[in-house]
């Protein structure tokens, strides 16, 4: 875990709970706290992300939230929440097939191809890849 991020356990305090309660919720307009503000800007400290079956992206959106890590890549094998994916996260290349092809074609191109095993469908289909993509 990051050096800035402080492990904090429930002290069962009134305030606390109010505090967890309204955390995330304001208005347009409304002010932001100081953690909050710092938690914002400081995107240099998280750790950069790939999300795998990434859904429409609650765990990202979570980890977001909490200053851990900033979301750079989905892997998604189902469109329609591919697409919720990159409607929640437009900042992150969102990538819509089979992981185990995407996976693949990173590791051929990272030069990790001995390490990797895969079936042979994803083998032909990662070969099968644009560059681009």
């Amino acid at each position: 875990m990051p050096a800035h991020i402080k492990v904090k356990y429930s002290s069962g305090h009134a305030a606390d709970a109010a505090a967890r309660k309204k955390k995330g919720k304001c208005k347009e307009g409304d002010s932001i706290s100081e953690p909050d503000l710092e938690r914002k800007t400081s995107n240099e400290k998280r750790l950069a992300t790939l999300d795998i079956f990434a859904g429409c992206g609650g765990l990202s959106e979570g980890l977001h939230q909490s200053g851990v890590s900033s979301t750079k890549w989905a892997i998604e094998y189902e469109e329609p929440a591919g697409n919720a994916f990159k409607a929640n996260h437009p900042e992150a290349l969102v990538f819509i097939d089979n992981c185990n092809v995407i996976l693949r074609a990173i590791m051929e191109k990272c030069g990790d191809i001995e390490d990797c095993i895969s079936t042979t469908e994803a083998a032909e289909l990662a070969s099968k890849l644009d560059e681009k993509d």
